[in-house]
Parts: structure tokens; C-alpha cells; sequence
């Protein structure tokens, strides 16, 4: 029976391997299902970040609030059929004039009916300038092309009109040939297929994105650099809405000069008039096909290069001025009309296909879905039209953009570098560049203004938007026909158009400037502007480089080629120009200077040339886990979003008891006990954020952060990385803000909006205590009430208890308080005050908490939030879609709660706080996915769960409260839900922030609140009801998910134990055979037990794939491993299972507040002692000495086949709490431990802190709870120790001969004991006793009898290894003793285990001290305990250097100390010959005193003292006892340690008159006599500059 015992423990356990095994996998399968994981990194946000817009309107903007955004309009099926209309007219060229006139009678019909649908943008102020689009349209009455007369309709309601204007424009830039025309018009149909509904998609959520990267910005969590590289651009006056952001387009540019010099580097230069220029052509041909077919590939690329060369052109014209502007347009027309041909060819497919993918499409990584081609037939009958014969040349110069013939593509990246050094001088100087002279600047500018007002004027009108410098336009400056550029597919790029000054108006300027200045005059000295000057030679050198000779080009282009050099000379050398007039120059740029649009172009460019890839990634690893999260989930399953106001309306609420709401500057400044303040500590662990913070603000100068300015914002900025109620309540006003955002997106009215948000969503903090805080005058309720003023929609609940008499009887009401504007300011008014039966906290405080405020809550649905919880701006996004789940639910039963994700905010500071997020990950995250599907038992985890509050509020409410049994009220919910009717889902593509601990012992604090409170579910009869209800399968899953998990903590535990003592009893009484043959373990079972150890790591590692990959789940399992994370986990299964046996067989189960604070101090050895000795480490000896007895008596020679998993948990039990303890191996903090151990040791009364006793009583204390039968449980060990005691000495083989030697040995090494602590004792004069013998002596005694007790014990072991036995035997009859006693009550057996703690402590320091020396363990300490936090880029190593600097700071002082005791010794015995005189001189004085008072009364005459004048002749001092009680107090301490601050005030002394120094008595009051202040100061001196005397009475 025993051999079989430990196997079928084993197989109980086996049991819930295999289920967290089966768990693990089917967790995986269902995360993968629902689409977890399939975004995890920002280059997979990249890749797919181009149907984002799509995706993100189909999901979380609703369908019925703004149709035109997720699907078909009725413009858009008129577009639709102008798209089968254009595919006729290119089947049948012969109708293209009919077609013409259809598409105007189209176009004026679509934008009829569209405005009078009123398809507009919402009109609320954004980034965007969302207001342009929101007007009534304008009609144009001047005739267009010739090929349609009709009347064109521009409109600016929506941007499908303005692509429709982008389309008129496209059609008129077709070539001269029909065959062009029609490629040209085919192409603008099917662009505008897609863009007329994705062209809106992308600017609602650009909208949306901004407002998450703004999010982040304001929680410092990204810079301003990375803010700007993440967001959409846009400039005010530009006709495209939104540009790509930076981190989509970078590198972009760059790589695409690196594909064009690639391939035309083989290409030859060849005159075109020789042989060899057809040939060249070819080869032209060829590789701009291939350039073609790469562009083609990337639609960011091309849009990179659009905006570049927008934006570029834009700063070159404002830039120069209008005295270039002849020039620039020469040079920007030319450029366009040898672009122009990028359109034909396929080009014209591609770029449609792709802007078709990247608005729509169902899937992630769905491949471009390129339009149909048609036959080769017509493609070679075009490009033969267009060209206009049938020559070789002229099919080249027709299929390749002349670009590509014309300028010398490889020099591209060289035009790129310098437009790039340009931009970048730009942008560092011109934001700190003063103007010269206002008056100046007016002038330079007025000439311009008014000279270009009248070519510009009419531009402006035509395309309805302020600003004429968008440089999209496809005109040229001095022509009226338009010509196609490189728009982009998010916005209609080419409505927007340059004036030219006409020929006149350019001389006129020019005579203008030479009457009124000087041309040549050099001005003022501005660097600046010589700088830009040579930055743009560069770029037109650069140009000039890649202009190809005459003699490369074919004739028809060599006259272009001339006006495009003779422009860029003409720019260089006009001498009242940018280059020659230094103050035309100067004032150019100081009309730059103050252009708001110059930064943010200025850094776009910047952005666009020079940025990489790597470097526009945000460098926050929360920020990249955010938005990485956030893309994932949109291509997860979600309802639909409904409207704003037809959305289901909620509550939040949070219970909040006595935590931190925003830290105080005492609270950021105040040091712990190694000296570390939190601020020190936030500014270490959040670095970057910190630097950001500083950013934000505008602080260089770190005092300042204390300033009445930022003050609020320092104390915030740390409050929110801690789990402060200011973190949680910021995070969940998210929702307010994120239903504001689509709310205006959705149009609803925006005097309505206000209304609408408050009758959707409120946030009720219940905090019970503010009424006592506000009466205490507590800080913490005026941090209250500022919240209440940040976010006027905040609610706080409060009880607030009233007092009725002097006997205690009170009226308590339960309050609701808000924030008020008044004319005095804002306010705080009571809005509801309901009056309570009596005091409503009479059971657990959390759910008492939630329960008086449940009647304030808003709305059909209550989110219940945590103190420690946080929310992010993107997941609230989402929220309209979560309280969907409720309606759409397909379970048979109605759904009541609803469950999510939540990101463990801390796991990055520690490897503590690392194994609690991958706790948490693992056990909630998969477990409750597995519980919910396919299990289906899933029942309320905790905070963050939705509850269904009308049907909670009918049955129970969402907290039971009972004191003790509702421990963990949080899952008797879920317990009376399922009773009731309810059902339970869980989602995961919303989630919250979850704070968790991140010290030793405050997860120690909180493993056994879990434990207790499953222990008191079991005694439960919630649980007894649930079990009786459920069929079999399903109550194994409620069993092995749910309490099944501590159940299985406590058999684990046991299992160790009895294993290791079958094994020793086995080896003890020689049981280790089964008849003649020996039990040996195999090798190969060995690797098998060994494995499955590591097979319980399965769900943890699944869970990782899932959303880190494969690779990543290795490398972190990896790193869990190296840093002791096996260890960690064994620990906290025996603080489970001691916890959860103690509370079952005891009761007391209690909430454990653990703080929630950071944990940045080294823990001293006893205080490890007093938290985990009782718990573990009792366990650990108690195994270690089971499996010691298994290796003396055991014949098998398999000591580590048997024992290794029982060692290895014996050592996790013991070490943990010191491995994962800073500066645990630090050589300082190892003497400073022992030291204070030994002081806790041997200390009496006081607290636990205080003294081992204090603590071995509290510990102690529920054996008094124990029943007879709980008591009979714990004396079952006592057998135990009883049986190995008789088994280790040998009981049966004990003779006369072995009883006397132990007897002799106990006799000598007792006796020396007893007289080693007779002398101790003797020489203990520093506990209030007095040694009656000298300290000489009794030092000299404990020499020779040390040496006695070590050198008897050493010979009697090494003589006859009985004794040893006979030593262990007793050893276990004493903690039989121990275990009977203290079952009993009998406390004087305590000092056993006083001197077994003190053997154990002493066994424990000798390898700290070992390994304290080597020095090298202290560093792999830090660098594993913190290896989360270093990979993070956070130098640990500055607080826990801080933490050495004041352990060897408090060394240093106590070796001051010894010194100065020892000094204060030698001056002890000056002091009492002093004080002996100065009593003897105050006898004689008081004598003297009373003499002269006789005389007085005899002769009626008083005598006035001769030691001053009469008028300051002192009182006579009358030494009584209480003077000389005072006398005797007399402190010596060190002048550097005194307080300056208390001074000591001699009285002055009477003196006997009949003395001879009385009669020769200097009249100065400041003479020196006996018992003056100047004696006393003469004494003080001779004894050091170190003493000085202060008492509490008069000296002398």
C-alpha cells in the first residue's frame, strides 16, 4: 500500500496535466479561429495598412448613420455606368461623341442628386479641414473641352466631385490621337469605380487615427517626431485631405531612385541619329518597363512620389518668388508634358487595381486585383494612334514615359540628396528666423501680391479653396490646357492650380525693384540665406546633371530640352532673383518664416527623402503593442456599430476605498529605505516617456518640473504610470472621447451631442470614504474633486455619515457629487442624497462598495472596473460594437456577461511582474477562451466583465457581500448568474489595462487571497447549487477550470510530501525491495518524468505562438527559464496550497491588501523571514532532512533518480524569496541582513517587526480556531517526526554502551553550552543589566569554551557516527515536542524553534556570504531580474546603484558611530570628575547663598551681589532634588550631529561673598569664574571639538 500510495497521487495529478496540456492546444486552435496574432509587428501594420480604411468603416462606423462610407450610393452606380459606358466607347471608338454627351447629362445629374441627399462630410472642426467639403455646389458656366460643350457642375459637397473634377481634367489631357483618349478616359472610369467610395473611407479614418496617435502623444508615450512620422498630413489650401503618413512612405522614394538607376545603369548612350539609336530606344524601352512593372507593385511608392513631387515644387515656388515664376513654369511644364506619357501603356490598370485594394476587399493579404485586360489588338491600336505612324521610334517614344528618354535617371538619387540637404536647412532654421524689418517685408510681398492677384484670382474662384500653391495641379503656369501629373489616389490632386505672371507683369516687377533698391547691394549679413542659396544651386545643378545632351534626344524633344537649360540658367543668373538680390533673397524667406504651412511641409519632405523605415517606427514598445493590437482587431469578427444615439447606453463603474489617487510631490520625493524616491524610479523605468513628458511641456531645467506651472502635470505624468485612480478614471473617460470622435463623424448635430454622449455613458466612482477624507481635511479628496473639474461627466458616491447623539447612533446617506460651473468658478454639487436603513458596510468593503452605488448608474449594461485598471483611446473605438454581443448573441440562453481581453500593463518591470503577465495570459486569457468555447462554462472571471444590469439588479446585484465566504465576490456572480438563467461570453478583440504586482511579496499577498477565497467557495453554497446543476462533462470543466486549480495546488504539495517521506521510511526500515530485488529507476524513466515536467509549460508556450509567433513563444520561454521563472511558479504553488488548507481546515480568510506600489528596495533577511518561513521554508528544511535521511540509509545508489523533482522543489522553497530579492548577493547588504536578523532574533515585545517572538505568536495564533479533528489533522505529523526518530537512533539497537556515550557527549558539550550562555549573559550590560563581573572576564571566558563545545562535538562525531544518529533522532523527538505543544497551547515550546530558526539562518548565510564575495553573482542577479526592464532600454542599474550608495552610506554611519561611542567612553569619565565639581561648587554656593540670606533678615539690609551691577544681579539658585535630577541629564553627543538649532543656557551661579575670589571678582559679567558660560566653553574646549553638553537642566 505504501509503494502504491505515491502512483496513484501521481495519476490524480496527471489529471490536470493533461488537462492544461488539452487546454493549451485547443486554446491555440480557437485563437488562431478568431484571428489573433495575425498582425504582430509594425512592418505587418505596413503591409496591410492600405485597406485598413475599408476595414475600419465596415466595422466601427455605422451603416446607417453614414451609408456612402460602407457601401453603394446612388453616385456611385451613375459612376458605375459611366464605367460600362467607357468600356463601349473603347470597343467602339466611333461613339465617343455620344458618349461625351451621356457623361456631362450623368455628371450634372449625380451632382444634383447628391447634394439634395445631402451626401456631405460632417462639418466639425479637425486637422482635416473637413469644413470645405460641406458647401453648396458651385456651377461653372465657361466652356470646357471640345469634345463637350455641355455645362460642367463643380461641386465641393463630397470628393467623389471632386474626382469627378480630376476626371474632366484627365480628359482633356488625353493625347492628340483617338486611341489615347480612350486609354486615358477607360483609365479615369475605372479610378473613379473605387475612389468615389474609398476616397471618403480614407478621410473618416484618418480622422479616427490621428485622434489614437493624439492619444498617445498626450499620455507621453510617443515624441513629437514620431507624432508627426504616424499621423496623416494635411495643409490647409491643398486640394488633396490627407497624405500618407510618414511611416508608410519612408524609404520609399530613395528605393524607388535605387530601381530606376538599377535599370537604366546597362542602358548605353547613343546619338539618335546613328545606327545604334534604335537600338538604344529598345534597351529605353525595356528597362522603363521594368521600372513601370516595380512601381506598379507598390501603390505607396507611387504615392511617395507624388507627394514629393507636390510638396517639393510648392517650396521651390514659394521660395523663389514671383521673380522666377516664368522660369519655374517653363521648368514645371516641360517636366509634366514628359511624365504625361506614365498614363499609357498598363499603367493606367495598375494604378486602379491597386486603389481598388486598398479601399476594399474582404481579406488582410489579399493580393491586387487587377481590371481585366483587354485584347493586345486594341493596346497596339492605340499606342499606334497615339503615336501617329508605324516607325519603330515612334512605338518607343509611345510605350515608355519620355522621362525615361530624356533625363538621365540615374542621376535621380543625386536630386534627391540635394533636395533633401535643402529641406533640412529649411526646416532646423527658418522656425527660429526673426524678421528684418516688418515694413521691408510689406513692401517686398506687396509688388508680388499685387502684380499675381489678377492671373491668380480667377484659379482660385474656379476650384473654390483659398490658397493657389498647390503644386498637384497637371497645368502648366503659362498655358490654359491641363496636362496629367502624379496624383495620388486619396484626393483629387490636380484641381488646384499655379498662375503665371504674364510677360508684362514680369518686366513691370522687375523695373519696380531697379527704382526703388540697388540690385547688387550685399544688406545685412544672413547666413541663412546664403545657406539656402547654395542648397538650391545643388538642386539645380543636380537637374541639370540629369538633362541628357541634344544629341541623346530625338529631335522632336531636343527643342524642350533647350527651354528646360535655358530656364535653370535663366533661375541662376537673373540678377533681381533669389541668387543675385540679397534682399529680395532675405525677404523671401522672411515671408516664409511666417507661412504656418512652411514647417509642417518642411518636415513632411523631410519625412518623404530621408526618413528609413526602421527610424519611423515609434520606439515605445506600449505604443507599437497598441496599434499593432488595434489593426488586429479589425479583421477580427465584431456586430456591426450601430448609431450613436440608437446605441445600447452604459455605466462605468469603479470601487475605491483609501488608494492613491494622484501622487503628491512628498509622495514622489520621499526615499525608501534604500534610499530610491518613486520619481528617481519612473524617471529610470519610463525614460523615454519621461524625455517626451519634458518635450511636452517645454522643461529643460528639471527644477522647474516643481514650478506652480508644472506641478498638476509632473505629479500626473507619474501617476499614470503607477495604479492610481487618476490612471484608471483617464483611461475609462476614453469612452467619452471616443464616442464624441464618431459621433461627428456620424453627423450627429452638434447641439445635440453634449446630451446624447451623457445619456449613453457615465462613469460613477464609488468611493465610500470621501465624506471622512473631506472632514479630515485628506488630500486625497481634494485630488478627488480636481478629477471631478478635469472631466465634468465624472460621478463620484460617497456615504456620508451624520451623527444624532453622543451615543453613536448616526443617520447614514448615500451621496451622488459632481463638478458645477458657477459665477465664483467651478464647484462641487451634491446631485442626489438618498438616506440609508443604517451603515451599509457590514460585510467585504469592495462589494458593499459597488452595491451602495449600483443606484447611480446609467443605462441598460455596467462595465465594473478595478483601481488598478486602465483604457486605451483605440479600444474604445470598439466598445459600440462590444454592447452589440448583447443583441446578437446566438446562445440559447440571453447573455448577461460578457467578458475581455486584459493587457498586463506592468509585465516589463521586473521578471517578477514578467511571470505574473504570462500568469495572467495563460491562465486567464486561454483559460477563460477554453471555458467559454467550446466548454462553455465560463462564468464571471472579474473586472473588466459587462454586466446586463437589469437583469442583475432583479436577481442579486453584481456583488454578494457576505464577510469572509464572499472573499472573491467577483465569481459569486457569475455562480448565481448561471443559477439564474444567464449565460456567460467572452471576446477578444476589445481589451483594458490590468496593474498587477510586481514585487515578491506583494504576489505572495495576493496568491493567498486567491487561495482563500477558493477555499471559502468551496464551503460555499453557490458552489453547491452550480454543482448539482451541471451534467457530468461540464462539471469536470467547472471542475479543473475553476476551484479544481487549487484543489490540485494542495495535492501536488502533498504528493511531494509523501513521496519524500515514503522514500525515506523506505530506505529507513529497508523497504527499498520487493523481495531479493532492489527498485532501480531506469534512465530512460528518469528523461520521461523529466519531460513531463517541461510538457506543463505547453499552454503557456501556445499561448505565446498565438500572438507572438513560434519563434517569439521560444525566445520568451527561453528567457522565463534563465531567469528562475521554474522556481518562481513551484514557490506559488505551496503558497496556494498552504493557504487554501489553512483556510479550510481555520477559516480566517481576509482580504490582503498588497499596495500595488513599486517595489524598489532590497527586503532584509528577516523580514523574507517573518513572510515566507511559516509558508515555505519550514517546508523546505522539512523535505531537505526527509530526502538527507533517504541518502544515509538508501542502498540503491539512486539518490537523484528518486529525489531530484522533491530537491528541486525543497531548494525553490527555501532560495526563491532570496533570488528574486535585489541586492540579494550584495556584500554590504549581506552584513547589514545579518546583523539586523540577529537583533530580530534575540529582541523581545514589541510588533513581529520587532522581535521573533512577537512574530512566532501571530503566526501561531489560529491553532487556537482549530476544532478537535483539525487539530487531530496537524498532529499526524508529530507521528511522523515520532517514527523517524525511532528509525534514525536505532531505538532497538540501543545498548548500555551507546546511552553512555551520548550521555558523556551531552554532558561535555551541554556543559560548555550552558556556561557559554552563563557568560554571555554576564557580560550583557547593554539590555539594561548590569554585569556583576568585569567585560575583561567574561570576553576571555567565551574563548576557551567555544573551543571546548566545537572541539568535544567534532571528536565525539568522528569517533562513533551513532551519536550523529542519536543527534538526528533527537533532532525529530524535539519537533514532535514542538508540533504536540503547539497544538496544545503550550507556548514555551517556541524556544525550540527559536534555536531551529536561528541553526537554519546561520546554514542560509553562509552561501549568501560565499556568493556575496565572488561579486559575480550580485551582477547576473540584476541583469535576470531585470532582464524585461534593460531590454526595454531602462538602466536598472541607476536605482539599484542608488540603493548600494545608501546601504554603504548607513555603514559608514554606523562605523561613526562605534567612533563616537567609543570617544562619548573616554569622555564619560572627564564628564563625571566635571560634574563632581560642579556639585561641590554648587553646594558651596547654596550655603553661601543661605548665609547672605540670614544676614539679610538680621540686618534688614540686603546685599547686593559682587559680581555684577544690582540691576542684573541674578536670583539666588536653590539646588533642590529636581535640579539635581535635571543635572544629571546630561547628553554628550558629536558637534556635527547636534541640534544648531538648540542651544545650551547655563543659568549664572550665585557664589559664597566670603570666598577670596569673591572679594577680587571682575565687574565684567563675562569673566571667567567656576561655573560660568565662558568655564564651561574653556572645559568644552579641552575635551574636544567633537562634545559638547546638553542637558535638560542647568549645569554647574
Amino acid at each position: 500500500i505504501i509503494r502504491w500510495i505515491p502512483a496513484f497521487l501521481v495519476y490524480i495529478l496527471d489529471l490536470s496535466i493533461w488537462y492544461s496540456l488539452w487546454s493549451g492546444i485547443v486554446g491555440m486552435y480557437v485563437g488562431m479561429d478568431e484571428g489573433l496574432g495575425m498582425i504582430k509587428s509594425f512592418d505587418e501594420i505596413r503591409e496591410n495598412f492600405m485597406i485598413l480604411p475599408s476595414v475600419f468603416c465596415s466595422k466601427l462606423i455605422s451603416v446607417d448613420a453614414l451609408p456612402s462610407l460602407t457601401k453603394e450610393t446612388d453616385t456611385d452606380q451613375l459612376l458605375r455606368q459611366r464605367r460600362r459606358h467607357s468600356i463601349a466607347n473603347r470597343l467602339a471608338p466611333g461613339l465617343s461623341s455620344t458618349i461625351a454627351v451621356v457623361e456631362a447629362k450623368m455628371q450634372m445629374n449625380m451632382n444634383q442628386t447628391d447634394a439634395a441627399k445631402n451626401r456631405a462630410l460632417p462639418n466639425f472642426k479637425s486637422s482635416l479641414n473637413l469644413a470645405q467639403y460641406n458647401t453648396e455646389p458651385e456651377v461653372d458656366t465657361k466652356s470646357k473641352d471640345v469634345s463637350s460643350s455641355s455645362t460642367k457642375t463643380t461641386t465641393k459637397a463630397t470628393p467623389v466631385a471632386a474626382v469627378a473634377g480630376e476626371s474632366t481634367a484627365l480628359l482633356k489631357a488625353g493625347s492628340s490621337s483617338n486611341g489615347g483618349r480612350e486609354y486615358l478616359r477607360s483609365y479615369v472610369n475605372e479610378f473613379l469605380d473605387s475612389h468615389a467610395i474609398k476616397g471618403r473611407q480614407w478621410v473618416v479614418f484618418a480622422t479616427a487615427w490621428n485622434e489614437i496617435i493624439d492619444s498617445m502623444r498626450a499620455g507621453d508615450e510617443i515624441s513629437n517626431s514620431e507624432k508627426a512620422m504616424l499621423r496623416f498630413d494635411s495643409f490647409q489650401g491643398f486640394a488633396k485631405p490627407i497624405y500618407l503618413p510618414v511611416f508608410q512612405t519612408a524609404g520609399l522614394v530613395e528605393q524607388a531612385a535605387a530601381i530606376a538607376s538599377n535599370a537604366f545603369s546597362t542602358v548605353p548612350s547613343a546619338n539618335m541619329s546613328s545606327n545604334m539609336g534604335e537600338n538604344t530606344l529598345l534597351l529605353q524601352m525595356s528597362a522603363g518597363e521594368q521600372v513601370l512593372n516595380k512601381l506598379r507593385e507598390d501603390v505607396c511608392m507611387n504615392e511617395a512620389l507624388a507627394e514629393t513631387w507636390e510638396l517639393s515644387m510648392f517650396l521651390l515656388i514659394e521660395l523663389l518668388g514671383p521673380a522666377h515664376a516664368t522660369d519655374i513654369a517653363t521648368l514645371k511644364s516641360i517636366l509634366i508634358a514628359w511624365s504625361e506619357n506614365l498614363l499609357p501603356s498598363k499603367m493606367h490598370q495598375a494604378s486602379s487595381s491597386n486603389d481598388m485594394e486598398m479601399g476594399g476587399g474582404g481579406g488582410m493579404n489579399k493580393g491586387y486585383q487587377e481590371i481585366p485586360n483587354f485584347d493586345d489588338d486594341s493596346s497596339a491600336t492605340t499606342a499606334t494612334a497615339a503615336g501617329g505612324g508605324g516607325d519603330v521610334t515612334e512605338h518607343a517614344m509611345d510605350a515608355i514615359p519620355l522621362l525615361f528618354h530624356c533625363l538621365n535617371v540615374t542621376a535621380f538619387g543625386r536630386v534627391c540628396s540635394s533636395l533633401t540637404s535643402l529641406v533640412k536647412t529649411i526646416q532646423k532654421k527658418l522656425p527660429s528666423r526673426k524678421t528684418r524689418n516688418s515694413k521691408d517685408k510689406k513692401s517686398s510681398s506687396a509688388s508680388s501680391s499685387k502684380s499675381s492677384s489678377n492671373s491668380s484670382s480667377k484659379n482660385n474662384d474656379t476650384n473654390g479653396v483659398k490658397r493657389p500653391q498647390s503644386t498637384s495641379s497637371l497645368s502648366t503656369l503659362n498655358t490654359s490646357t491641363s496636362t496629367p501629373s502624379f496624383s495620388g489616389f486619396l484626393g483629387n490632386g490636380s484641381e488646384i492650380k499655379y498662375s503665371s505672371l504674364s510677360s508684362s507683369t514680369s518686366s513691370k516687377f522687375q523695373s519696380t525693384i531697379q527704382n526703388n533698391e540697388k540690385l547688387h547691394d550685399e544688406g545685412p549679413i544672413d547666413t541663412f540665406r546664403d545657406a539656402v542659396r547654395d542648397n538650391i544651386r545643388q538642386v539645380f545643378d543636380a537637374l541639370r546633371s540629369m538633362l541628357k545632351s541634344s544629341a541623346l534626344l530625338m529631335p522632336q524633344y531636343r527643342n524642350d530640352a533647350e527651354r528646360l537649360t535655358e530656364a535653370l540658367s535663366m533661375i541662376r543668373q537673373f540678377e533681381g532673383g533669389f541668387f543675385w538680390d540679397h534682399n529680395y533673397a532675405s525677404k523671401q524667406l522672411d515671408v516664409l518664416s511666417e507661412d504656418p504651412l512652411m514647417s509642417p511641409i518642411c518636415s513632411k519632405l523631410v519625412g518623404l527623402l530621408s526618413v528609413r523605415k526602421a527610424d519611423a517606427e515609434p520606439s515605445s514598445a506600449e505604443a507599437r503593442r497598441r496599434l499593432t493590437f488595434f489593426v488586429n482587431s479589425l479583421f477580427m469578427t465584431m456586430p456591426s456599430a450601430p448609431p450613436v444615439p440608437d446605441m445600447n447606453s452604459f455605466s462605468v463603474m469603479t470601487p475605491f476605498y483609501s488608494e492613491d489617487v494622484i501622487y503628491t510631490k512628498a509622495d514622489l520625493e520621499t526615499a525608501n529605505s534604500d534610499g530610491v524616491t518613486v520619481l528617481l524610479y519612473l524617471q529610470t523605468l519610463y525614460k523615454d516617456d519621461w524625455r517626451n513628458f519634458l518635450e511636452r511641456i517645454g522643461v529643460k531645467d528639471l527644477s522647474r518640473i516643481w514650478s506652480k506651472e508644472h506641478l498638476m502635470e509632473t505629479r500626473l505624468w507619474a501617476s499614470l504610470r503607477a495604479q492610481t485612480l487618476a490612471r484608471t478614471v483617464s483611461g475609462m473617460m476614453h469612452y467619452e472621447a471616443a464616442l464624441r470622435v464618431q459621433a461627428q463623424l456620424e453627423r450627429v448635430n452638434h447641439m445635440e451631442l453634449d446630451e446624447v454622449l451623457r445619456m449613453k455613458f457615465s462613469y460613477v466612482v464609488a468611493a465610500q470614504v470621501y465624506g471622512k477624507m473631506k472632514k479630515s481635511q485628506d488630500g486625497k479628496a481634494g485630488d478627488i474633486e480636481w478629477l471631478l473639474h478635469r472631466y465634468p461627466n465624472l460621478r463620484v458616491a460617497y456615504i456620508d455619515e451624520k451623527p444624532y447623539d453622543r451615543r453613536g447612533g448616526a443617520d447614514f446617506f448615500s451621496c451622488l457629487i459632481k463638478s458645477a460651473n458657477t459665477q465664483d468658478g467651478p464647484t462641487i454639487q451634491t446631485v442626489y442624497r438618498v438616506k440609508l436603513p443604517g451603515n451599509p458596510c457590514i460585510g467585504e468593503g469592495k462589494p458593499e462598495n459597488q452595491n451602495h452605488a449600483v443606484i447611480f448608474s446609467r443605462g441598460e449594461y455596467m462595465q465594473a472596473i478595478d483601481m488598478n485598471q486602465d483604457g486605451f483611446f483605440e479600444e474604445a473605438l470598439k466598445h459600440r460594437n462590444l454592447l452589440e454581443e448583447f443583441k446578437t448573441s446566438r446562445k440559447a440562453l440571453p447573455l448577461t456577461i460578457l467578458g475581455f481581453r486584459e493587457h498586463i500593463f506592468t509585465g516589463d518591470v521586473s521578471s517578477l511582474a514578467n511571470y505574473m503577465a504570462l500568469q495572467e495570459a495563460s491562465f486567464v486569457t486561454t483559460g477563460q477562451r477554453v471555458l467559454n468555447r467550446p466548454l462553455c462554462i465560463r462564468l464571471h472571471y472579474g473586472h473588466p466583465d459587462l454586466f446586463d444590469k437589469l437583469f442583475f439588479m432583479q436577481n442579486g446585484g453584481i456583488s454578494k457581500a457576505s464577510k469572509g465566504i464572499n472573499l472573491s465576490e467577483d465569481v459569486f456572480a457569475g455562480y448565481a448568474n448561471s443559477v439564474r438563467g444567464g449565460s456567460v461570453e467572452f471576446k477578444e478583440y476589445c481589451q483594458v489595462g490590468k496593474g498587477r504586482d510586481v514585487g515578491m511579496m506583494q504576489i505572495y499577498k495576493f496568491e493567498a487571497k486567491l487561495a482563500q477565497g477558493n477555499a471559502e467557495q468551496c464551503l460555499s453554497r453557490d458552489v453547491d447549487r452550480m454543482v448539482n446543476r451541471l451534467d457530468f462533462p461540464r462539471l469536470l470543466s467547472f471542475f479543473f477550470g475553476g476551484i479544481g486549480h487549487y484543489i490540485n495546488s494542495t495535492i501536488t504539495v502533498f504528493t511531494i510530501i509523501t513521496v519524500s517521506y515514503v522514500i525515506a521510511f523506505s530506505a529507513l526500515f529497508g523497504f527499498e525491495k520487493v523481495g531479493d530485488r532492489a527498485v532501480v529507476i531506469l534512465g530512460s524513466i528518469q528523461v520521461a518524468l523529466a519531460g513531463m515536467g517541461i510538457l506543463q509549460t505547453l499552454p503557456l508556450l501556445a499561448t505565446l505562438t498565438v500572438e507572438r509567433g513560434l519563434g517569439g513563444a521560444c525566445a520568451e520561454l527561453f528567457r522565463v527559464f534563465g531567469s528562475g521563472g521554474p522556481a518562481y511558479f513551484i514557490f506559488h504553488i505551496q503558497t496556494r496550497a498552504y493557504y487554501f488548507f489553512q483556510t479550510l481546515i481555520a477559516g480566517g480568510a481576509q482580504y490582503r491588501a498588497t499596495g500595488r506600489g513599486f517595489v524598489t528596495r532590497h527586503a532584509l533577511f528577516d523580514e523574507n523571514w517573518r513572510f515566507f518561513a511559516s509558508s515555505h521554508m519550514y517546508l523546505g528544511f522539512e523535505l531537505l532532512g526527509a530526502l538527507l535521511v533517504f541518502k544515509m540509509y538508501s542502498k540503491s545508489n539512486q539518490f537523484w533518480g528518486h529525489c531530484w523533482s522533491m530537491f528541486v522543489a525543497a531548494m525553490a522553497f527555501i532560495w526563491t524569496p532570496y533570488w528574486f530579492n535585489p541586492l540579494a548577493f550584495n556584500y554590504s547588504a549581506v552584513r547589514s541582513d545579518y546583523s539586523k536578523w540577529l537583533l530580530w532574533m534575540n529582541s523581545d515585545g514589541g510588533s513581529a517587526a520587532h522581535s521573533w517572538r512577537s512574530w512566532w505568536k501571530e503566526e501561531k495564533g489560529y491553532m487556537s480556531r482549530l476544532r478537535l479533528a483539525e487539530k487531530t489533522t496537524v498532529l499526524w505529523r508529530a507521528v511522523i517526526y515520532v517514527v523517524l526518530a525511532i528509525g534514525i537512533s536505532g531505538f532497538w539497537d540501543l545498548d548500555s554502551g551507546h546511552i553512555l556515550k551520548f550521555m558523556h557527549m551531552v554532558l561535555i558539550t551541554g556543559g560548555s553550552l550552558i556556561g557559554l550562555l552563563y557568560v554571555d549573559w554576564l557580560g550583557g550590560c547593554g539590555q539594561g543589566r548590569c554585569a556583576p563581573k568585569p567585560s575583561a572576564w567574561t570576553r576571555f571566558l567565551k574563548i576557551p569554551l567555544i573551543l571546548t563545545l566545537i572541539s568535544s562535538f567534532a571528536i565525539f562525531i568522528s569517533r562513533d557516527s551513532f551519536l550523529l544518529h542519536m543527534i538526528g533522532g533527537v533532532y525529530y523527538l524535539c519537533a514532535a515536542i514542538y508540533t504536540v505543544g503547539v497544538v496544545a497551547g503550550v507556548a514555551s515550546v517556541s524556544e525550540l524553534m527559536r534555536v531551529h530558526d536561528l541553526i537554519c539562518g546561520h546554514l542560509m548565510f553562509i552561501p549568501l556570504f560565499l556568493l556575496a564575495a565572488l561579486q559575480l553573482p550580485d551582477k547576473i542577479q540584476t541583469w535576470l531580474l531585470y532582464h524585461n526592464a534593460l531590454s526595454e532600454g531602462v538602466l536598472i542599474d541607476t536605482i539599484l546603484k542608488q540603493a548600494r550608495r545608501s546601504q554603504q552610506a548607513e555603514e559608514a554611519q554606523a562605523s561613526t558611530e562605534q567612533v563616537t561611542d567609543s570617544s562619548n567612553d573616554i569622555a564619560l569619565v572627564e564628564m563625571k570628575r566635571l560634574y563632581d565639581e560642579q556639585q561641590r561648587m554648587i553646594e558651596r554656593l547654596t550655603r553661601t547663598v543661605q548665609q547672605q540670606q540670614q544676614q539679610q533678615v538680621h540686618s534688614q539690609q540686603p546685599v547686593p551681589t559682587p559680581l555684577q551691577p544690582k540691576e542684573l544681579a541674578p536670583s539666588p539658585v536653590i539646588q533642590t532634588s529636581e535640579t539635581v535630577e535635571q543635572t544629571r541629564s546630561i547628553e554628550v553627543v558629536p558637534a556635527d550631529l547636534q541640534d544648531s538649532s538648540v542651544q545650551p543656557s547655563p543659568e549664572p551661579q550665585a557664589i559664597d561673598s566670603t570666598s577670596p575670589s569673591s572679594t577680587s571678582a571682575p565687574s565684567d559679567p563675562n569673566s571667567v569664574f567656576p561655573g560660568s558660560p565662558a568655564a564651561l566653553e574653556a572645559r568644552q574646549t579641552t575635551l574636544g571639538d567633537n562634545l559638547v553638553f546638553r542637558g535638560a537642566g542647568p549645569v554647574g
